[in-house]
């Protein structure tokens, strides 16, 4: 299968985060404090220009920033979630659904 390139950097950051040592001892209000961050990295990885993302771009990066926040909240959870396999189709789908809705259908 292939998969778009937001999905293998978004699964990379997710796996990145879980695989620290540290991830044992955070907690889910620190795991949901992220969020800015993560925003700001999907921002640069699609490279937005720097007047900022549109309306429909921005409901995007909120849907995949969340998707993510989930996935990292699930393993923090369930040690099965920590499954490369299981967070990159997670992703994926979030993505592709996300990317259809608010780019593709964009009304904005």
């Amino acid at each position: 299968m292939h998969y778009s390139p937001l999905t293998v950097h978004c699964t990379s950051l997710c796996l990145d985060v879980v695989s620290d040592d540290k991830f044992h001892f955070i907690s889910m209000s620190e795991i949901q404090s992220y969020k800015d961050d993560i925003y700001s990295l999907i921002i640069a990885r699609m490279r937005l220009t720097v007047s900022g993302p549109q309306q429909a771009e921005h409901l995007f990066i909120c849907a995949v920033r969340d998707e993510i926040l989930f996935v990292l909240l699930q393993c923090k959870r369930h040690q099965w979630a920590k499954d490369p396999g299981w967070i990159l189709k997670t992703l994926e789908m979030k993505i592709t659904l996300s990317h259809q809705l608010y780019i593709q259908h964009s009304f904005f």
